[in-house]
């Protein structure tokens, strides 16, 4: 974390995307839904992160400002938020928990139907598929709930039972989820460039994950249904290395 000292008094900012808490994310997160010049929104950020009076802020000199927004540019960088800084929340009497950090305990049918949500989203702008994608992402609690990850099963019938509820949220806290997600999906996109070849940051850059459930699927993970039950990980570092054999098999 950053900690400065203003006329005896300490202020903390985060120094990284792993220092980021709720907080941090929804101010960014708004930020970056508004309309503001570059130079304004760092300075807002600095202000809002710090939580230093304005008063006092503009006070500082030129190379005091800009020695602290300079303490949180990471922000301006690749989006890395990879944790979840929302584990749970409660709507109703039920309580919804997160997945792990970068998706790491998913399953590949959670990736496919997550992504479908949200390239439709961004193709149409219809927050239905936010409510969609988030039902998907935050689930109640499983019977089986002793591993990593404590949500129950994914099924369709559950998606559609809670994504009314997720329409409850507040705004801020769906940029949030969606900010979240974001990163994710990139990051699994450019950790298996030969299965994701394009690898961008795009919408459009991961392809339907059906294809390449089939692909696997009858083999190690057995049948489609197993497969698609199967780690995130595991199948794509499958793919991956069977991709790469057969490359090197090539004449």
């Amino acid at each position: 974390m950053n900690r400065i000292t203003i006329n005896g008094k300490a202020y903390c900012a985060p120094s990284a995307w792993g220092n980021m808490n709720l907080q941090h994310l929804i101010i960014w997160t708004k930020i970056l839904s508004k309309d503001i010049a570059v130079d304004d929104a760092m300075m807002l950020c600095v202000v809002l992160f710090y939580k230093i009076p304005k008063r006092i802020f503009f006070k500082l000199s030129p190379a005091q400002q800009w020695d602290l927004i300079e303490s949180i540019k990471f922000i301006y960088g690749e989006n890395k938020m990879y944790s979840w800084v929302l584990p749970s929340f409660r709507i109703g009497f039920t309580w919804y928990h997160s997945p792990q950090t970068r998706l790491s305990t998913s399953t590949i049918k959670e990736f496919r139907s997550t992504e479908f949500f949200y390239n439709a989203y961004k193709k149409t702008g219809d927050e239905k598929f936010v409510d969609q994608l988030i039902a998907t992402l935050y689930r109640s609690k499983g019977p089986n709930s002793g591993g990593n990850d404590i949500r129950c099963d994914l099924t369709e019938m559950r998606i559609r039972k809670h994504a009314p509820a997720m329409a409850r949220l507040n705004p801020d806290i769906r940029r949030a989820i969606i900010f979240t997600y974001e990163a994710c999906r990139v990051f699994i996109a450019k950790k298996y460039p030969s299965i994701f070849k394009q690898g961008g940051t795009s919408s459009n850059a991961i392809p339907d994950m059906e294809p390449l459930i089939k692909i696997v699927a009858g083999g190690k993970f057995g049948t489609f249904k197993d497969t698609e039950s199967t780690t995130l990980y595991l199948v794509l570092d499958h793919l991956k290395d069977e991709i790469e054999a057969n490359e090197k098999n090539k004449p």
